[in-house]
């Protein structure tokens, strides 16, 4: 600046509405009728500001700032229609029958979205996640959908106030900052047993892409540490303060491999610390059968129709069959009884082409028995004489 070298900083901008950033519709101020008045809007819940257009939500006093339209464009019946929307929604969740997919919260909150903007900010351990979240609905959409993410600069053990993220009980979001009624608000949608299932199987996508392992992550970490090299020596030149403790820092180690060392530590910690916490590569206490190879399935189903028929099963990898014959688990002397858990894997090269009256993964099964949680790729093909499924005949 002038001349003279300041150092480095980090730039940041505001979240707009645009097609390149969030594209939802453009509203104008004459769109106020039924059609067009649903959209798009682009809302803030965040502490007190100064936006004109601000409210409280009716249950959870939840507030509230109407980002777009803003305040020079916006109508009283367009702020009108998103208020009473949003009251809508927060009215469904805290309903007696609000974990139901069609007139529950559901109906009006985009589950998905939600959950992977929690995670992001659980996974990074960001102090102001619930301070400041942004959400937004667009024309001819009855969802409302969550981000984008922003505000990480107290993330990644970077705030003394909510240190040690990684030997908290539970979530993050119980400790950090949060504006009215937030806490509330997470805390019931992830009480919805359909939202923690939606929740473990993110996490299980994410993890096994193999960009969510502790390696990766201080590849990543390590790689932007190697771009910053050269102008954090003379960052650290001008500003004579590596070493030194700033606003909230719980860790000042004097290297700048030490910070690098820092966030790496954080990150491998807090990939463990998920994956307890959702159960993610864990095998229950109750699990008497492990499968992770065509084999171990082949050997599963033999057991199973020999007699066996109660055992509970896991599936730990994906499954490729090809060159392997498959036979049907359970028949109609042992049928299958236990509870197979597939834990988000995918089947391929499975066929099964028999002359049996029932045809299926599983041919047979018996009252209280429980298949869930696995995928049949398009390689799969079953066929059977006549009651024929795919997960079972």
């Amino acid at each position: 600046v002038n001349g003279e070298y300041k150092g480095n900083y980090q730039l940041c901008d505001h979240m707009t509405v645009d097609p390149n950033r969030v594209d939802i519709a453009e509203m104008l101020p004459e769109d106020n009728e039924e059609y067009s008045i649903t959209g798009g809007y682009l809302l803030e819940i965040t502490g007190p500001g100064d936006e004109q257009y601000h409210f409280s939500s009716n249950i959870g006093g939840i507030p509230v700032d109407v980002k777009y339209p803003d305040d020079k464009d916006i109508t009283s019946e367009q702020f009108s229609y998103i208020r009473n929307a949003f009251n809508e929604m927060e009215s469904l969740l805290w309903s007696s029958n609000y974990t139901h997919p069609d007139k529950g919260y559901r109906s009006k909150l985009d589950l998905e979205s939600f959950l992977r903007f929690f995670l992001v900010g659980e996974f990074a351990g960001n102090h102001d996640a619930m301070w400041s979240l942004y959400l937004y609905k667009d024309r001819d959409d009855d969802l409302f959908h969550f981000g984008p993410v922003w505000d990480f600069d107290l993330s990644m053990v970077n705030d003394q106030r909510s240190y040690p993220a990684n030997g908290k009980p539970d979530w993050l979001y119980n400790y950090g900052s949060a504006v009215t009624g937030i806490r509330d608000f997470v805390t019931r949608i992830l009480a919805d047993p359909d939202a923690y299932d939606t929740l473990s199987a993110i996490w299980a996508d994410m993890r096994e892409s193999g960009a969510f392992t502790p390696e990766s992550m201080c590849a990543f970490v390590d790689s932007l540490g190697q771009v910053m090299d050269e102008s954090q020596r003379l960052n650290f030149t001008r500003w004579d303060n590596l070493g030194v403790k700033l606003t909230l820092q719980q860790f000042a180690p004097g290297t700048y491999q030490g910070e690098l060392d820092i966030v790496k530590n954080y990150l491998q910690g807090r990939i463990r610390w998920i994956d307890k916490k959702l159960g993610y590569g864990q095998i229950p206490q109750d699990v008497e059968f492990v499968i992770a190879t065509p084999e171990d399935l082949k050997d599963f189903a033999e057991m199973v129709n020999n007699g066996d028929n109660s055992r509970n099963a896991v599936v730990t990898a994906d499954l490729d069959f090809k060159g392997y014959k498959i036979t049907s688990i359970g028949n109609s002397n042992y049928p299958y009884m236990g509870r197979f858990d597939g834990g988000g894997h995918t089947f391929s090269n499975v066929k099964i082409e028999t002359n049996s009256s029932y045809t299926g993964i599983f041919s047979i099964v018996g009252g209280g028995a429980v298949i869930k949680n696995f995928v049949l790729d398009e390689t799969c093909s079953i066929s059977g004489k006549a009651f024929v499924g795919i997960i079972g005949g």
